[in-house]
Order: C-alpha cells, then structure tokens, then sequence
C-alpha cells in the first residue's frame, strides 16, 4: 500500500514539473525580455535568436512599431534628460513585449535609461523592457526616460525589438518587429559657454596640420576637435613655449567640416575648419 502511495505521488509531481515547463519559461519573459536582444549593432542579435523563434519579421505585414522621444532637431544637450516611448500596433494582437537601448556610432551603450510606468531596467541598466503587464486591445505603449551622455558622445540611435504574441502560451508563432530612432548631440551647447571669435586656423582646408599662430604660446592652452555631429575625435594641449600646430589624427577623421575648441583658464574660441 505504501509502494502505491509513493508512486502515485512520483507521478503527480513529474505530472506537475511536466505541465509548468512551458509556463514557466514564458511568465520568465512576461517579467521582461533578457538584455542584448534589441537588433542594434553592439547587441548583434534579437529576440528571435533561441526564444520566439527564428525567422523574426512583420509577420502579417500590419505590426508596427515606433520609438518616439522629445530630443529637439537640433540635438540633445548633455546631462538633460528627455522623454521616450515605444508604440506597438497590431492588429488583433493582444500580447506585447519589447526591449530597447541606446548606442553610440561605435555600438556602445550610452545614456542613462529611466524606467516609467509598466517597465524596467536590466543589463546592468544599459536596457529598459516591459513588465508582466504585457496586455492591450490592438496597440500598447511604453513610456520611460533616457538622461543624455556627457558633451562629445555624438549622434545615438534608439534600438528596439518588439514582440507581437499570439497568446498560445508558448513562444512559437510569435512576431518581432525592429525599430531604430537616432538623435544627435546639440554642439553648441556640448561646447561650454563657447564665445565666437576668430582664431585665424591655417592652413584651411587642412590637410595634416592646423596651426593657430605662428608664435610659441605664452600660457597653457587646450583644444578639443568635434566633427558636426557634435562627437568628440581629437583633444590634447600646449604648454607655455610650445609652438601652436596641432598634429591632426586622421585616423578619426574624413573630409569635411569640424570644429576647434581652443580654451584657457579665461576664454574659450570656438572656429570652423575644413578638412580636406
């Protein structure tokens, strides 16, 4: 008697680990997608890859996501903090999920994520995804904040995968969409309190060198190099004596535009130059 008790015990609880399996790994990703699934070049995979599947797409071409922040045209100014959301739509979907980053030009995260209402963050913050609430009649949204990067980041993309689900209680036949919204780093207000004046850069176009003088400096000064995006690709100093000719590394540099930052312990000058 004994014997059969046990058994029949053994085979409830296998019955039970049996039937919350597929459960449990699905309430796991209700609580939030896994970090480094948002399609953007440093994470180089999604949502898709061992999870929901593995052939991500519009799935019934009528889903749709949008990555929506309030960074005006003219850039983001550092250390401001700015609002941003995700908006899903689909039809006839009523299970949805996301997760979303911020990289630089170089792939790596950069900002600060906030989280709002009905989301978090992991990754060690470096990413901001949907809570159990997953719920919405055709549509749903996430709203959160991301605080800007010190002066000289440059230009940033938003990257997101989001999930379409199809409510069969299990991650097969679900939907990913990818979505991406850049911005780009407010210069002038990157460059403190910079006064406009003329520093006389030759020669310009540049090639090699650019020089500020044709005299050795009489005090320490430094300069700082920013493409028009506003990103940071040269910096360095002089001191009192040495000769005002900056080396230029075009190993960071294309042709084009940039800007000279020239500042010391009173002034700083900001002048335009070409490379050519």
């Amino acid at each position: 008697m004994s014997k059969t008790l046990t058994l029949l015990t053994a085979l409830f609880v296998c019955f039970l680990i049996v039937y919350d399996a597929p459960y449990s790994h699905v309430n796991s990703n209700d609580d939030g997608a896994p970090a480094g699934r948002t399609g953007s070049p440093g994470d180089n995979s999604t949502c898709f890859n061992n999870c929901h599947g593995n052939s991500p797409g519009n799935g019934n071409q009528n889903e749709v996501t949008t990555i929506n922040h309030d960074i005006p045209l003219d850039g983001y100014i550092p250390g401001t903090t700015y609002n941003v959301s995700v908006e899903c739509v689909g039809n006839g979907t009523s299970s949805f999920g996301f997760s979303l980053t911020c990289e630089d030009g170089a792939g790596d995260n950069v900002g600060t994520l906030i989280n709002g209402t009905g989301t978090q963050t992991n990754g060690s913050g470096n990413y901001v995804t949907h809570l159990s609430n997953t719920g919405g009649i055709g549509s749903k949204t996430w709203n959160f904040q991301w605080t800007a990067p010190s002066a000289g980041t440059g230009s940033v993309t938003f990257y997101s995968a989001s999930i379409y689900g199809n409510g069969n209680n299990s991650n097969s036949g679900d939907f990913m969409v990818l979505a991406e919204n850049g911005a780009v780093e407010n210069v002038g207000a990157g460059i403190l309190e910079v006064t406009e004046g003329e520093i006389g850069l030759f020669p310009n176009p540049a090639s090699t060198e650019v020089s500020f003088g044709s005299r050795p400096v009489d005090e320490p000064i430094g300069f700082e190099i920013y493409d028009l995006s506003g990103k940071l690709v040269q910096q360095g100093g002089f001191e009192a004596g040495d000769m005002p000719t900056i080396e230029l590394d075009r190993a960071s540099m294309v042709g084009g535009m940039y800007l000279l930052k020239l500042s010391d312990d009173r002034t700083e000058l900001i002048q335009k130059f070409l490379v050519d």
